[in-house]
């Protein structure tokens, strides 16, 4: 009998100290585990931040869901860059675009002044389209005294007045539609001077494309100027001609040059 006491005693010692080093092991488990769920919850907290930066109060459709509101996030990024994308390559005559993040947001920064400037160039291309089919209707007709504005007189004598003026314009309206019909836009139309020399293309400043920081702007106290690398490209795009409506794929060779030959951002489009 004392021996069986004996041997119970040391069994339950042996299993008061298992049972203490599996209480320490749970212990330290759980001390690690703390700044992990704290991190998570932070990072939740963090991706609640943002969607509803982004979206506002637009968002209990996906619940919470952090994957759902992540994809949301980046749908809107994914949207926003193709069409910033198109847009760059139907400005540039469908020319290859950057490639490189960065150059696409400098490209976009210089979007306004080359609408502008195209918008010129398509008056040119319509004015010069007028004036060709003017000459070959009128061969006497001298561009020097269209050049001067509207007459004076009329070839009754009578004064040339805005009610003259405001007579013409409605009366050549017709005709201004189907020229611009007939004119071809699909190139730049560069500008000349007097003398019939071409000028150059006008280079365009980057605009800066990061708006001041505002009340729900999220994470104003990190700078976003160096977040993005100068080299880094939207990988889940690249590949894709933007000249193209429906995103057809780049052939693999020019997929491939284009990721090690982009577009640099700094040099102004060679016109035609």
């Amino acid at each position: 009998m004392e021996k069986l006491k004996e041997s119970f005693n040391q069994e339950r010692v042996v299993w008061e100290t298992e049972k203490a080093g599996l209480t320490k092991r749970a212990v330290d488990a759980e001390d690690a585990l703390k700044p992990v769920a704290e991190e998570l919850a932070s990072l939740k907290r963090q991706i609640n931040a943002m969607t509803s930066a982004i979206f506002g109060t637009r968002i209990t459709h996906l619940g919470a869901d952090m994957r759902m509101k992540l994809k949301a996030a980046y749908t809107l990024v994914e949207q926003l860059y193709s069409r910033s994308q198109r847009a760059i390559s139907t400005a540039a005559y469908n020319k290859p675009v950057p490639t490189w993040i960065k150059e696409t947001l400098e490209k976009l920064g210089m979007l306004p002044a080359r609408i502008a400037e195209l918008k010129r160039a398509a008056a040119r291309a319509g004015a010069l389209t007028a004036l060709i089919r003017a000459k070959a209707w009128i061969p006497d007709l001298e561009a020097e005294d269209i050049i001067k504005g509207y007459p004076d007189v009329k070839e009754d004598s009578s004064n040339f007045d805005n009610d003259d003026l405001r007579r013409l314009t409605k009366q050549m309206r017709p005709a201004a539609s189907k020229l611009a019909e007939d004119t071809d836009l699909s190139h730049f139309q560069p500008f000349y001077d007097a003398e019939g020399k071409r000028q150059p293309a006008e280079i365009h400043e980057v605009e800066e494309l990061v708006p001041p920081i505002r009340k729900h702007t999220y994470a104003p106290d990190i700078n976003p100027s160096n977040l993005i690398h100068e080299e880094a490209v939207f990988r889940a795009l690249t590949g894709i001609n933007w000249s193209t409506a429906d995103f057809q794929q780049l052939g693999r060779d020019e997929e491939v040059r284009a990721l090690t030959d982009p577009q640099p951002s700094n040099r102004h489009e060679e016109e035609s």
